[in-house]
Protein backbone atom coordinates (compact mmCIF):
# COMPACT_ATOMS: atom_id res chain seq x y z
CA UNK A 1 0.00 0.00 0.00
CA UNK A 2 2.88 2.53 1.10
CA UNK A 3 4.41 1.56 -2.18
CA UNK A 4 1.60 2.49 -4.43
CA UNK A 5 1.37 6.12 -2.57
CA UNK A 6 5.08 6.73 -2.39
CA UNK A 7 5.11 6.01 -6.32
CA UNK A 8 1.71 8.44 -6.66
CA UNK A 9 3.84 11.00 -4.97
CA UNK A 10 7.05 10.69 -7.27
CA UNK A 11 4.52 11.17 -10.32
CA UNK A 12 2.74 13.88 -8.40
CA UNK A 13 6.13 15.72 -8.24
CA UNK A 14 7.36 15.05 -11.49
CA UNK A 15 4.40 15.93 -13.31
CA UNK A 16 4.76 19.23 -11.43
CA UNK A 17 8.23 19.88 -12.49
CA UNK A 18 7.61 18.82 -16.04
CA UNK A 19 4.59 21.44 -16.27
CA UNK A 20 7.19 24.18 -14.65
CA UNK A 21 5.25 24.71 -11.50
CA UNK A 22 7.54 25.44 -8.62
CA UNK A 23 8.74 22.60 -6.54
CA UNK A 24 9.73 23.86 -2.45
CA UNK A 25 12.63 22.30 -1.06
CA UNK A 26 10.97 19.70 1.50
CA UNK A 27 9.07 18.47 -1.83
CA UNK A 28 11.79 17.94 -3.39
CA UNK A 29 13.54 16.32 -0.37
CA UNK A 30 10.51 13.86 0.56
CA UNK A 31 11.01 12.96 -3.33
CA UNK A 32 14.73 12.21 -2.96
CA UNK A 33 14.06 10.15 0.42
CA UNK A 34 11.24 8.50 -1.54
CA UNK A 35 13.33 7.47 -4.08
CA UNK A 36 16.24 6.41 -1.63
CA UNK A 37 14.23 4.20 0.39
CA UNK A 38 12.94 2.42 -2.29
CA UNK A 39 16.54 1.57 -4.01
CA UNK A 40 17.52 0.01 -0.20
CA UNK A 41 14.51 -1.83 0.01
CA UNK A 42 15.32 -3.27 -3.91
CA UNK A 43 18.93 -3.91 -2.59
CA UNK A 44 17.74 -5.54 0.36
CA UNK A 45 15.43 -8.30 -1.59
CA UNK A 46 18.01 -9.26 -3.60
CA UNK A 47 20.73 -9.93 -0.81
CA UNK A 48 17.47 -11.62 1.19
CA UNK A 49 16.72 -13.81 -2.16
CA UNK A 50 20.76 -14.12 -3.02
CA UNK A 51 21.69 -15.06 0.72
CA UNK A 52 17.68 -17.72 1.16
CA UNK A 53 18.87 -19.46 -2.27
CA UNK A 54 22.92 -20.08 -1.01
CA UNK A 55 21.40 -21.35 2.58
CA UNK A 56 18.89 -23.72 0.80
CA UNK A 57 20.31 -27.11 1.11
CA UNK A 58 18.50 -29.26 -0.63
CA UNK A 59 17.18 -29.28 -4.35
CA UNK A 60 13.57 -28.87 -3.70
CA UNK A 61 14.41 -25.85 -1.68
CA UNK A 62 16.30 -24.09 -4.32
CA UNK A 63 13.37 -24.85 -6.61
CA UNK A 64 10.56 -23.86 -4.14
CA UNK A 65 13.02 -20.41 -3.84
CA UNK A 66 13.42 -19.82 -8.05
CA UNK A 67 9.95 -20.69 -8.13
CA UNK A 68 8.97 -17.59 -5.88
CA UNK A 69 11.54 -15.59 -7.20
CA UNK A 70 10.95 -15.75 -10.58
CA UNK A 71 7.94 -13.18 -10.66
CA UNK A 72 9.59 -10.90 -8.61
CA UNK A 73 11.97 -10.62 -11.27
CA UNK A 74 10.06 -10.39 -14.02
CA UNK A 75 8.24 -7.50 -12.28
CA UNK A 76 11.54 -5.66 -11.78
CA UNK A 77 12.56 -6.00 -15.06
CA UNK A 78 9.22 -4.63 -15.78
CA UNK A 79 9.59 -1.65 -14.00
CA UNK A 80 13.14 -1.52 -14.98
CA UNK A 81 11.72 -1.86 -18.83
CA UNK A 82 9.03 1.43 -17.86
CA UNK A 83 11.88 3.30 -15.92
CA UNK A 84 14.15 3.14 -18.95
CA UNK A 85 11.32 4.40 -21.45
CA UNK A 86 10.17 7.32 -19.26
CA UNK A 87 13.79 8.40 -18.94
CA UNK A 88 14.09 7.98 -22.69
CA UNK A 89 11.03 10.27 -23.29
CA UNK A 90 12.28 12.73 -20.93
CA UNK A 91 15.75 12.75 -22.82
CA UNK A 92 14.25 13.79 -25.89
CA UNK A 93 11.91 16.28 -24.30
CA UNK A 94 14.34 17.96 -22.35
CA UNK A 95 16.20 17.88 -26.27
CA UNK A 96 12.99 19.84 -27.68
CA UNK A 97 13.82 23.48 -29.12
CA UNK A 98 12.39 25.09 -25.94
CA UNK A 99 14.75 23.56 -23.58
CA UNK A 100 17.96 24.86 -25.62
CA UNK A 101 19.69 28.37 -24.53
CA UNK A 102 18.29 31.03 -26.59
CA UNK A 103 21.11 32.64 -28.78
CA UNK A 104 23.03 36.16 -28.29
CA UNK A 105 20.20 37.95 -30.45
CA UNK A 106 17.36 36.47 -29.09
CA UNK A 107 17.99 37.36 -25.20
CA UNK A 108 17.51 40.68 -26.63
CA UNK A 109 21.59 41.65 -26.28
Amino acid sequence: MLGIAFGEFSNFVVERALKGEPLNAALKERDMQIADRSKVSVSQRALTDSTAHVLATTAALRALLEQRQRPRVGALFGMRSSTLAQEERLRRKSNAEAFKPLRPLERGR
